[in-house]
């Protein structure tokens, strides 16, 4: 994320979204980010920085978007842009608003774009996640 305080140099900076999607600026601490747009974002730092600075011009810019496509498990096609921390199939499955009453969660595929353009096929099976997840917790628990 590419934040821009005009005249103020030190307070400008590219920052990561942290995994608990903020990121932190000086003068206005942690802001929370991820899940805002960026004139949503551009708005709370501006707040924030109110209370140091008359009239702060501040711009966000984003450095890395991504593009979470699900199909299937919504009636319909559902595209949500995401930035932050990296994720993974639960967090987009979670994104996309969980599951339909009868879409498949052992016949899940990601698909990932090679540098040479082709597309990558990953099988994904929720179920034996889930139960895997379940077991190790359960074991850990136990000991």
């Amino acid at each position: 994320m590419a934040i821009n305080v005009w005249h103020e140099t030190e307070i400008s900076r590219v920052t990561p979204v942290r995994p608990d999607g903020k990121i932190a600026l000086p003068l206005v601490g942690e802001v929370q980010a991820s899940g805002l747009t960026p004139d949503q974002l551009q708005a709370n730092l501006r707040e924030g920085l109110q209370k140091y600075l008359d009239h702060p011009e501040v711009t966000v810019m984003v450095q890395e978007v991504k593009v979470i496509r699900s199909c299937g498990w919504p009636s319909s096609e559902t595209r949500i842009l995401y930035f932050g921390k990296p994720l993974t199939v639960l967090d987009a499955i979670a994104l996309a608003g969980g599951f339909q009453e009868f879409a498949s969660q052992k016949k899940i595929y990601v698909l990932r774009a090679r540098s040479d353009g082709s597309e990558q096929r990953i099988p994904f099976n929720y179920k034996a996640v889930i139960k895997v997840m379940t077991l190790t917790k359960c074991h850990s628990a136990a000991q």
